[in-house]
């Protein structure tokens, strides 16, 4: 059996610690898509996939075009392509034979992110769709983060529902201790793509709940908001995943008020600190979150103020029920068990 696992970057972290927890299991080679971008092996297809991108309308990617996602099969060595593949994501959507056992863990799939609505909404030619389709159609496995995500490919894919598995995603955080506070005095947002992921919203309910509780904090770490910020408002930048436990440590809940997120990474690593969470309805957030958060409609203001406010004043109760949910995700979310129940499916003879 050959195995070899092809990637398309970091996967924000989750690709680089799947393949560390599969290294000591299984012999596999390893390939990161993106080594590729900037040959010039590919340079002329850069300049096709981008007509092809203009051709579809504005705001396309050519990385989401057929022509340059063939230019990168065609370039990538034909050995990591026969056997036994995974590819991490689907982004790739190359266009394999037959006799390639292949399974792709992704959060999301690429109509998924097509399907959202508003300026968060995805965009790709229609060549790329149909190439991303018949990759996923083709799969022998198809392995995703979360439930919502299964149904949609249920219902917008040609693939079985006994071809799907919901496998989770986990920590890219080192966790240290569970946390051991007592009231909610100061919140946290996590999230490099600020807007996205609601940080303008997080602001105006803060600014607005600090009249009636002046003494709370919030700490927003990986986006760089312009100022000037409502007191009370701390803004660290980006740092590296390695350091992201003192400000969980520091923390009383996790706050990230998304209008698109296909699952959350933050949630689980923050639920796995003992941290209450607030999110929203949007992909598998209340999964995620169970009864160890609250969930809002993204872009609700209100609700978001009104969510804070009664974390604030339930915060034993909703401690409690962080700390329900941490035993429970700590036996299902972890990247050792994630991988081994990918190889279990994908690979032959490997343990069940």
């Amino acid at each position: 059996m050959t195995l070899s696992v092809i990637r398309h970057g970091t996967f924000s972290g989750s690709g680089t610690s799947l393949i560390e927890a599969m290294r000591p299991k299984v012999p596999f080679d390893e390939f990161d898509v993106h080594t590729l971008a900037r040959s010039i092996r590919v340079l002329p297809a850069r300049f096709t996939a981008k007509r092809e991108a203009r051709r579809a309308g504005d705001n396309v990617p050519f990385s989401k075009t057929a022509a340059w996602t063939s230019a990168l099969q065609r370039v990538t060595d034909p050995h990591l392509l026969s056997g036994t593949v995974l590819f991490i994501q689907s982004i790739g959507a190359f266009s394999l034979d037959p006799s390639v056992r292949y399974g792709i863990y992704t959060d999301r799939l690429g109509q998924e992110g097509l399907a959202a609505e508003g300026k968060y909404q995805s965009r790709a030619t229609p060549e790329w769709v149909e190439r991303e389709a018949a990759f996923v159609n083709g799969a022998y496995r198809l392995f995703v983060m979360g439930p919502t995500t299964k149904e949609f490919a249920l219902e917008h894919y040609d693939i079985g529902a006994d071809r799907i598995i919901v496998v989770g995603g986990a920590p890219n955080a080192p966790l240290g201790d569970r946390s051991v506070s007592t009231s909610c005095d100061r919140f946290l947002f996590a999230g490099i793509e600020w807007r996205r992921k609601g940080l303008p919203d997080l602001l105006e309910a803060f600014a607005a709940l600090r009249e009636q509780y002046p003494n709370i904090e919030l700490d927003v770490v990986g986006g760089e908001p312009p100022g000037p910020h409502p007191a009370g408002v701390n803004v660290f930048g980006r740092v590296p995943h390695d350091e992201m436990q003192k400000y969980f440590s520091r923390a009383d809940a996790l706050v990230i008020p998304t209008y698109v997120e296909p699952f959350g990474i933050a949630l689980v690593e923050a639920l796995m600190t003992g941290l209450p969470v607030i999110g929203t309805t949007v992909g598998n957030q209340e999964w995620i979150m169970g009864t160890g958060g609250l969930a809002i409609e993204p872009g609700d203001v209100h609700a978001l103020t009104k969510a804070m406010s009664q974390m604030i004043d339930d915060y034993p109760t909703m401690r409690q029920r962080a700390d329900e949910r941490r035993e429970e995700l700590m036996k299902t979310m972890t990247w050792e068990r994630i991988a081994d129940r990918i190889l279990s499916e994908l690979v032959e003879g490997y343990p069940q």
